[in-house]
């Protein structure tokens, strides 16, 4: 009795800090222009609205108002006005979730609104990015030729423009390096996770050093390292490296080994997504190369990243793809990206024993591939 009365008290002390531990934000804002869908999207970052839950905020005369609370103390999350969602590309305005008060201003389409804030954290976050759009034209140089893509009369910059960016870029680099080793709380943590989306495998080596020094054992309930980490392993995915596993359910919800669904064949692993067009040409492009080689050794799985089942039915069914496909649903535990995709479209080409050949081939070096590794007279190894 008395140990049952000990777990529940510690049950009960457990729910009751968890509960302590939630925030609360009130999220307020106004556009300056008219967009054409009156909503907001409000979620986590780095997700994106396409594959994960998001909170849909109405926009009325131009202005919205709302009451967030999340468990998730410290995280990022994303602001962006679903317009620009629809014309491909949009710039979220990122908060921490602290308890504050927010207000941003959408001043243009496809530019990231500015926000204010009454929190620490959320003051030194918005004056970084002020800091950086005076010093280094930040707005211009991550942001602007976008705005060209969607011009009637697309610009093409000078060879002076694109040397000033990369100054540009160069320089603020340098200072938001800097800025993460001088100013070590939620921002720079933030600033880590940000560089490591952006970059995937390929972020700069700084950043790596400065989260593993500085950062690593800095708000360790933070959900924040759970991505970075993910991140870190990545990096770790590289040709001649082994194929890690990961498991997913098919259309069914039958678990699948990716690891077993391609042993003993050389197989190309496909990370796709029904809302992905190019993701889909590379796809279908594949489809007479696994007909032709299929009954010699080689395999295809494909991993979809998608919010419903039936969006990943509809597009296997619109596209013909004949080969085994998953799914990762609403990028439940980031298993997105941990440890093997780098983004939507990631493809992996494997040998018989799960050694990464290629990363992204076309589908031509796949075809050379096969020439090369499955001889006519090779018999399927299965």
């Amino acid at each position: 009795m008395k140990k049952l009365f000990f777990l529940l008290t510690l049950a009960a002390a457990t729910l009751t800090a968890a509960a302590q531990k939630q925030v609360a934000c009130h999220i307020e804002g106004t556009f300056l222009y008219t967009p054409r869908d009156t909503v907001v999207h409000l979620l986590p970052f780095p997700g994106d609205s396409r594959s994960h839950p998001f909170t849909a905020i109405p926009v009325k005369d131009g202005h919205f108002a709302y009451d967030f609370r999340t468990d998730d103390a410290g995280a990022p999350f994303s602001l962006w006005a679903k317009d620009d969602e629809r014309m491909g590309f949009w710039t979220p305005g990122v908060f921490l979730a602290v308890d504050d008060t927010l207000r941003f201003t959408f001043d243009r389409p496809r530019r990231s609104p500015v926000m204010e804030a009454r929190s620490a954290d959320n003051r030194e976050l918005a004056a970084f990015r002020d800091t950086c759009n005076r010093r280094f034209n930040f707005r211009e140089t991550f942001e602007g030729h976008f705005d060209f893509a969607y011009s009637d009369t697309p610009h093409k910059p000078t060879p002076e423009e694109n040397e000033q960016r990369r100054a540009n870029i160069l320089g603020q680099d340098a200072y938001e390096t800097d800025y993460i080793g001088r100013h070590t709380g939620l921002t720079g943590l933030y600033l880590i996770m940000d560089k490591m989306f952006k970059c995937k495998e390929n972020t700069p080596e700084p950043y790596v050093e400065l989260y593993r020094t500085r950062y690593a054992h800095l708000f360790p309930e933070n959900s924040m390292h759970a991505y970075i980490r993910a991140m870190l392993d990545v990096r770790k995915v590289k040709v001649g490296e082994q194929l890690p596993d990961l498991n997913a359910p098919d259309a069914d919800g039958r678990m699948h080994s990716l690891r077993e669904e391609t042993r003993g064949q050389v197989a190309w692993v496909d990370f796709w997504a029904s809302w992905c067009g190019p993701c889909r040409r590379v796809s279908r492009a594949m489809i007479p190369v696994y007909e032709a080689w299929k009954d010699r050794g080689f395999t295809v799985v494909g991993i979809s990243r998608d919010k419903d089942v039936k969006d990943m039915q509809t597009a296997i069914r619109k596209d013909g793809y004949p080969w085994l496909n998953l799914v990762l649903l609403g990028d439940d535990d980031q298993r997105w990206y941990t440890p093997l995709p780098q983004a939507t479209g990631a493809t992996y080409l494997v040998d018989r024993d799960g050694t990464i050949l290629a990363i992204g081939p076309t589908v031509e070096e796949v075809e050379d591939l096969l020439e090369k590794l499955l001889p006519e007279e090779s018999e399927t190894p299965r």
